[in-house]
């Protein structure tokens, strides 16, 4: 049996597209007959039969980009990731060489070579001129090393500062910037990108989104700009061995996909790769690697307007009644959406009993109809989170650098109040030595007593 569909489409806007449906310039022109395969063995065994619709109207292949969760820099790492390795390098060498001047200036200093304690001091003492960039501190150090030392110590506190002002600009802007890895959501940015394109509907042997890319270019359906970038698509191809629906339990246990046909291993953990097939196949396999705590899942911008293989209906007269009630009410929300919704619900109770607490979130957000994705928000607490380690490392080093200030104002106090206790006890001695010396020595003998105290008290 054979009914024309072009007049009936055009006439209730047969289509899936929000535009008007136009029969001379939709995409394929391929059949345009409604047939009725009837079996009657088939009839026999089960209260319904298949029919198979091959319309003539626009159905888009779209796509998602799959990107591993990125891990931002975490503790240490973060420190030196600012500056290249050779800047550390560089200032490394500095370093070496200010130690070996004030290792130097030490020993000459002292007449000997001195312990690695004393080099660790003067560098603590260095330190803590940069830090706290007192000028009385500077005083000592010059003169302890010579004027011409000053000259050092001036180049190696003013490059400290240019480094150390650079250094916290690049790792303030670290912290505070999220570096998006690239991400192709044009069609032109995936044909150029070099990730495989993974597709779920196949049809015999090969899949769909590769028979329709073959027929696009032989009906010359789109310009040669487009055409080159569907060409470079179709390159690289990767048809699932495993149903659309389990892609994401296998990205989940095994971090690799199989390849239909030859089982080619496709491994997903670390890289990124895309999805691309009807909105029936790429919604059931975006929703199933959202499950993943590793992937984020970004949809394209562009879809490809293909025609689909085939639609499968139930029950008998269903074309006649599904006319009735208006094709395009179903298509933009009714029957077939009632359809995909307790379709979505089946697969995420057994999502749930396979994979636990994943699964068991994800058949929730299902049922309250809260499909959420991981998205430039996570991707922010991630970043932020990530960066505690660095945060509470700078909270502890500003912690030690306060308590050595503290203990170190504290034993120069104590070294100032003791000096000047032993100052007084010795004023005391000598007043009482005096008093002492007066009372019981004779004015002669007291006399040739401080002639000898002077004497004595003379450098050698």
């Amino acid at each position: 049996m054979h009914c024309n569909v072009l007049p009936i489409a055009e006439k209730r806007n047969f289509t899936l597209v929000a535009e008007w449906f136009n029969k001379n310039i939709h995409l394929f022109c391929l059949r345009e007959d409604y047939e009725i395969d009837l079996d009657l063995n088939f009839l026999a065994t089960r209260e319904y039969h298949e029919w198979d619709y091959f319309p003539s109207v626009r159905t888009p292949f779209n796509f998602y980009v799959i990107i591993t969760k990125p891990n931002s820099l975490k503790g240490f790492q973060a420190l030196i990731e600012p500056f290249p390795i050779d800047t550390w390098v560089l200032v490394l060498c500095a370093c070496a060489i200010v130690a070996v001047f004030i290792y130097a200036a030490e020993c000459r200093h002292a007449g000997r070579l001195l312990l690695v304690t004393s080099l660790l001091h003067d560098f603590w003492f260095v330190y803590s001129i940069l830090i706290f960039q007192s000028s009385s501190r500077v005083g000592p150090l010059a003169g302890k090393w010579g004027f011409k030392a000053i000259w050092i110590v001036g180049c190696f506190l003013l490059s400290t500062i240019i480094i150390s002002s650079l250094y916290q600009g690049e790792l303030s802007t670290a912290m505070t910037t999220i570096v998006y890895p690239f991400i192709p959501l044009t069609l032109e940015d995936l044909a150029k990108s070099s990730i495989r394109v993974i597709t779920a509907g196949r049809k015999e042997e090969k899949s769909n989104l590769d028979m329709q890319i073959s027929t696009a270019k032989s009906h010359g359906v789109y310009g040669p700009r487009v055409s080159g970038y569907v060409e470079k698509i179709q390159k690289r191809i990767f048809l699932l061995k495993d149903p659309a629906d389990k892609v994401g339990i296998q990205m989940i246990q095994a971090d690799k996909l199989l390849q239909y046909g030859d089982g080619e291993e496709l491994a997903v953990k670390g890289n990124i790769f895309a999805i691309m097939d009807t909105n029936s196949k790429t919604a059931v396999m975006a929703n199933g690697i959202s499950l993943s705590p590793d992937f984020i899942v970004f949809k394209g911008r562009e879809d490809l307007a293909f025609d689909e293989d085939d639609m499968w209906t139930w029950e008998r007269n269903f074309f006649t009644k599904l006319y009735k009630r208006s094709w395009l009410g179903l298509v933009e929300g009714g029957f077939s959406e009632r359809f995909n919704y307790l379709n979505m619900i089946s697969l995420a109770r057994l999502r749930m009993s396979e994979m636990g607490n994943y699964g068991r979130e994800h058949f929730l957000r299902v049922l309250f109809n809260d499909r959420k994705n991981k998205g430039e928000e996570d991707f922010l607490k991630i970043n932020q989170e990530s960066m505690l380690p660095c945060y509470y490392f700078f909270l502890l080093l500003l912690s030690f650098t306060l308590i050595t200030f503290f203990v170190e104002v504290c034993i120069k106090f104590r070294n100032r109040v003791r000096h000047i206790r032993k100052g007084k006890a010795r004023l005391t001695n000598m007043r009482k030595f005096n008093f002492y010396f007066v009372k019981n020595v004779p004015t002669q003998e007291r006399k040739h007593q401080i002639y000898r105290i002077r004497v004595l008290s003379l450098p050698q």
